[in-house]
């Protein structure tokens, strides 16, 4: 059984893989921080053996967009370890994540079509 979650980020492209995602997640918490996050998370899936997710990510698009521009999803794996010296329950948890696998969804693909651009934007996945 794994414990897993979902890191979703929006990506102008991946030319440099060192560049940081776009800073386009709301905050799943709006009172505390009201700017944009780099990532966003889903809640984990406690030792489940088939994960379902019900969490609601929302994002700032920009306002133009190119073939490049895609979400990426990235699946971890969270290894929960109880240690035994340890007094308190709080703090009885070491934590480490371990990456198991990712996927991409384009939000714009360009296709050529009898020499002129036809724009698809994908809004179901």
């Amino acid at each position: 059984k794994r414990n897993l979650f979902i890191r979703v980020e929006l990506r102008e492209d991946d030319g440099d893989i060192r560049r940081q995602p776009l800073e386009a997640i709301y905050p799943r918490d709006p009172g505390l921080d009201a700017s944009f996050q780099k990532w966003g998370h889903t809640q984990v899936a406690a030792g489940a053996r088939v994960a379902c997710y019900h969490d609601e990510i929302k994002l700032s698009l920009p306002a133009t967009w190119t073939p490049n521009h895609h979400l990426l999803f990235t699946l971890f794996h969270v290894d929960l370890q109880t240690k035994l010296e340890a007094p308190k329950p709080v703090s009885s948890f070491m934590c480490s994540t371990e990456f198991i696998v990712f996927s991409f969804l384009p939000l714009l693909l360009v296709s050529v079509h009898m020499d002129c651009f036809e724009l698809i934007m994908l809004f179901n996945f």
